[in-house]
C-alpha cells in the first residue's frame, strides 16, 4: 500500500497525472505497474517466492512493470496523511517499497536528499517514459541502517513526525534485529586485557 501511494504521489508531482490504484486485475490500462505481492505477480515471476531478507525486484515484461520484494506480513490500512499507519521501522522487511524507490530513483530521476518535500528533486514533464532495466537488489547491510538524529544539531532541525517517517522509509533506514548503544567494556577486558586508559582500567 505504501509503495503504491508513494508511486502515485511522485508520478503526480512529475507529470500532473494521477495513477489509479486498484486491486481489479481487469481494470483497463495500457501499462500496468504491479506493486507488492499478488498471485499474478508470483505467476509471472516465480523466483519471488524464494526471496530472502530485504530483496527487491524491478522487472519489465511487455507492458507490465513489477515492483515487488520480500515483505513482512502487515495487514493494516495505510493512510498516506497519517504516519502512524506507515510500515514499521523496526523488525520488518519492506522489499516491495524499496523496489518502488529504486524505480523512482533509477527510472524516473527522483532524488531524496533530505527529510523535507523541498529536499526531494525531480524533473517535471508532461510525458514520462522510462528505460526498461531490470534490477534485483538486496542490501549488504541487512540488519541496521540508521542516521543518528538525537544530538543537538539534528534535534533542532524543523521536520514533522510525518516527514521524519517518510525520510526513514525513503532512505531505506531499518533495524531488523534491534540495537545497542555504548560499549560493553567487559568485552575488551575478556579479549584484550586491561584498558590502557588509567581512568577505564579499574
Amino acid at each position: 500500500q505504501m509503495g503504491a501511494l508513494e508511486l502515485q504521489h511522485f508520478i503526480r508531482l512529475i507529470t500532473g497525472a494521477e495513477l489509479v490504484i486498484t486491486k481489479d486485475a481487469k481494470y483497463p490500462a495500457d501499462v500496468r505497474i504491479y506493486v507488492g505481492d499478488s498471485s499474478d505477480v508470483v505467476k509471472a515471476n516465480p523466483e519471488i517466492s524464494r526471496f530472502e531478507g530485504e530483496t527487491s525486484l524491478v522487472k519489465f515484461s511487455g507492458n507490465n512493470i513489477y515492483l515487488v520484494g520480500s515483505d513482512s506480513p502487515d495487514f493494516g490500512k495505510v493512510d498516506y496523511k497519517n504516519y502512524l499507519t506507515f510500515p514499521r521501522f523496526y523488525f520488518n522487511t519492506r522489499g516491495s517499497l524499496y523496489a518502488v524507490y529504486d524505480f523512482l530513483e533509477r527510472q524516473c530521476g527522483v532524488r531524496f536528499y533530505g527529510p523535507w518535500e523541498n529536499s526531494t528533486t525531480f524533473k517535471p514533464r508532461k510525458t514520462l517514459s522510462v528505460k526498461p532495466v531490470d534490477r534485483k537488489y538486496a542490501s549488504p547491510l541487512d540488519a541496521f541502517r540508521r542516521v543518528s538524529d538525537d544530538d543537538a544539531y539534528y534535534s533542532a532541525l524543523p521536520f514533522s513526525a510525518r516527514e521524519r517517517a517518510l525520510w526513514e522509509l525513503r532512505w531505506r533506514m531499518t533495524e531488523l534485529y534491534g540495537s545497542v548503544n555504548h560499549n560493553i567494556y567487559s568485552i575488551y577486558l575478556a579479549h584484550w586485557g586491561k584498558a590502557k586508559s588509567p581512568y577505564l582500567a579499574p
